[in-house]
């Protein structure tokens, strides 16, 4: 397998394991935290989160942030949710995780779902609902327009 059939693997590995997250996890607050990160960010910009080294941080441990902003982030917490998410088995190993394009995989199947739910909003839409953006002390659309 090439270099980049190789990613495209990892990816839609992730892909699966993200989409089984969403459609079997108590996981909304998560999912609007994911969408949160994601709106507004071009398709360049979404990927360069992903491949992106904030402070030296895995993409990993930089999603298990947007998705538990209010955890301590111990070892265990991450280690916890990521072994609770994602059932690795012989055909995805654990380094899977370290690579970028899998955590991407991850939340574009847990977005995918949650635009399908409807919870996205209306219809799917990528606009979370005003209340919730509120509640988060995020913007509105009459403040920050």
């Amino acid at each position: 397998m090439t270099g980049k059939g190789r990613e495209m693997a990892i990816y839609d590995d992730g892909l699966a394991r993200g989409k089984h997250w969403a459609k079997h996890a108590d996981c909304e607050a998560e999912l609007r935290n994911l969408q949160a990160l994601h709106m507004g960010k071009s398709d360049r910009d979404w990927q360069g989160w992903f491949v992106g080294h904030d402070a030296g941080q895995t993409a990993f441990k930089r999603l298990f942030q947007v998705l538990y902003p209010q955890s301590n982030e111990t070892p265990r917490d991450i280690a916890g949710f990521w072994r609770s998410a994602v059932v690795f088995d012989a055909n995805v190993p654990q380094s899977a995780l370290r690579q970028g394009i899998f955590v991407q995989g991850f939340a574009d199947g847990a977005l995918d779902v949650w635009k399908q739910s409807g919870g996205a909003g209306e219809r799917g839409s990528e606009v979370p609902d005003e209340e919730w953006l509120n509640s988060q002390g995020g913007p509105s659309s009459e403040t920050d327009t």
